[in-house]
């Protein structure tokens, strides 16, 4: 990826030791990053960054004179990290339509003991549970296996109006787990959703670009991307 001039002169800030100027503009920065980073002999010239030694590999190696979408045309993400532009190529770091979460993907064939072991550490403490899937019901058999991930004690679950699940689904699990207030969710935003999430105190959301079933279900491919709301 590509930073333009501010960022990149507050990152080289960052890494000798200078304080930020903007601080939260430093953790989006820090979150958006993946380095290597691709940068110019005119870009260090106009942020103010002397380093004699990157300067001659730069020009060594002809990144001397591009603009910063020229240089982020090289690049693997095609992308300007920004500090106030969110017109493509540039993407801005606070409050722009990217964000980097983290994503795991379980292959098929691949065994699915690290998306179950990591989903039950993440519903262990919770107090609510919000679940869409609109076809949770047609699979039930598979995707039922999900309830075992869940906390036996006091807890909340709610399934999303088009979340299909029987009333004689709930009264099953309601009577293996007494302890649970299974009812219907009336607060979030996800009736409408073509993907399922599963939301963990409305504060830990997982989108699941598959069926619910496919957690469980080793001959299909599963992603699960993992995301704080409101960060």
């Amino acid at each position: 990826m590509v930073l333009d001039d501010r960022l990149l002169r507050m990152l080289h800030d960052f890494r000798h030791g200078k304080a930020p100027s903007d601080f939260k503009i430093l953790l989006r920065l820090l979150t958006m990053y993946r380095p290597p980073h691709l940068t110019n002999v005119s870009q260090l010239q106009r942020s103010g960054v002397d380093d004699d030694v990157l300067l001659s590999d730069l020009a060594a190696n002809n990144l001397i004179g591009q603009d910063l979408e020229e240089l982020a045309a090289m690049t693997d993400y095609r992308i300007i990290l920004s500090h106030d532009s969110d017109e493509c190529p540039y993407v801005k770091v606070d409050g722009g339509l990217f964000d980097n979460d983290y994503v795991l993907t379980c292959t098929i064939g691949a065994p699915r003991d690290k998306a179950h072991s990591h989903l039950k550490e993440l519903f262990s403490c919770a107090s609510s549970i919000v679940i869409h899937d609109k076809y949770l019901g047609v699979s039930w058999s598979s995707a039922r296996a999900l309830f075992d991930l869940l906390p036996a004690g006091r807890i909340g679950v709610f399934f999303t109006k088009k979340t299909n699940v029987s009333q004689a689904r709930r009264s099953e699990l309601k009577r293996d787990h007494p302890l649970w207030n299974i009812r219907e969710d009336t607060r979030s935003s996800y009736a409408d959703h073509h993907d399922r999430y599963i939301l963990v105190d409305n504060r830990m959301e997982i989108v699941i670009t598959s069926g619910i079933d496919y957690l469980f279900d080793v001959t299909k491919e599963c992603t699960l991307i993992f995301r704080v709301k409101d960060r």
